[in-house]
């Protein structure tokens, strides 16, 4: 999944410009998956990604966001909800 939401935001984000326009043109991209199963180990229903260096954390562009929303994870949520 990972690739392909990289390979279709690429798509995307390479059909902004022609051959010899400026890629300072280019506008930021972002890229929603709704998944009906359960994709990431993280328990959170919707996560956000960027391009970020490991060490500092710094965010090198904020041209690419890519977000999945897992509605498998919204039963565990409704389930949380009714033991309070």
């Amino acid at each position: 999944m990972p690739e392909r939401s990289l390979y279709y935001w690429s798509k995307m984000y390479s059909s902004q410009i022609k051959k010899n326009d400026s890629h300072s043109s280019l506008k930021k991209c972002i890229a929603i998956n709704i998944l009906d199963y359960k994709f990431l180990p993280i328990n959170q229903v919707h996560t956000q990604f960027h391009l970020i260096e490991d060490n500092t954390g710094y965010k090198i562009t904020n041209v690419i966001e890519l977000h999945f929303i897992e509605l498998k994870k919204l039963d565990n949520l409704e389930n949380l909800k009714d033991k309070n």
